[in-house]
């Protein structure tokens, strides 16, 4: 890893570990959970971005065991501005690829959970992802929220335009479904991609709030952050043992730059 890159990850882990701690006593209790592909088939991606069907109807079935409440993006906002004590859950998608209508949809629809899906305006119409058509008749559920996640997927820190991506996003997503779009989702969603210039034009675009990729539960802190909110990727099992451990700092350090 180059020392850049450990510059990087050196600062998600602190980001990260900062949640995590605020979470402990933390009065708001949520999860935001991100997925991508939905499908058995094999494909060239990275293990987090596919989740089996199996894995998918797990995280859901597993939740609503441990007490969680499965919310909209909109709600949501209401339950941390308010701080409420309640165990809730956002679905969300990223892209999104066409599997989503074959292998997700019908699970949600089947136990009315609300989901998000953040749209990469350029994708539509292409093969593999989700149309134009699909689009507008998904607006049309009251379980469905559309969101933007730009037009052509950069690294909005690192590119010229992304105030154009970020605005543009909003506005052909808005004309396709004459719905307002509130919600906006980083892609590759840590610190390497999102400044605070960026999130500042998320807001001034008019996005209600903004979700990013840093792995943790939403808390009290989250408040604060609401053009920065973290997600996670969850597969099934005890979702508080995916995030519920801190590395010392120092031990951190020495971890990063091999010095134990």
């Amino acid at each position: 890893m180059s020392l850049v890159a450990k510059y990087w990850q050196l600062r998600y882990d602190i980001l990260r570990d900062y949640w995590l701690w605020g979470h402990k006593n933390s009065k708001v209790n949520g999860v935001v959970l991100m997925y991508h592909h939905v499908t058995n088939e094999s494909i060239d991606i990275t293990d987090s971005c596919r989740c089996t069907i199996e894995e998918f109807t797990a995280s859901i079935d597993d939740l609503q065991k441990q007490g969680y409440d499965f919310v909209s993006s909109d709600s949501s906002q209401e339950i941390i501005r308010n701080r409420e004590s309640r165990k809730f859950a956002v679905v969300t998608f990223d892209d999104v690829p066409d599997n989503f209508i074959v292998n997700a949809y019908p699970i949600l629809k089947e136990k009315k959970i609300p989901f998000t899906l953040f749209i990469t305006t350029g994708y539509l119409d292409k093969q593999g992802y989700l149309n134009k058509e699909q689009i507008i008749e998904l607006a049309k559920d009251e379980l469905c929220t559309i969101g933007a996640h730009t037009v052509s997927h950069p690294m909005l820190r690192q590119v010229d335009n992304s105030n154009d991506e970020i605005v543009q996003s909003k506005v052909i997503l808005e004309g396709i479904i004459k719905k307002p779009v509130d919600f906006f989702a980083y892609p590759y969603g840590r610190q390497t991609a999102v400044s605070r210039e960026v999130k500042k034009q998320v807001r001034e675009a008019g996005f209600k709030c903004a979700f990013g990729t840093i792995l943790a539960p939403v808390s009290d802190l989250t408040k604060s952050s609401m053009f920065f909110i973290p997600r996670m990727v969850y597969k099934g099992g005890d979702i508080e043992a995916s995030y519920t451990y801190v590395i010392p700092f120092l031990n951190r350090l020495k971890r990063l730059f091999g010095l134990s």
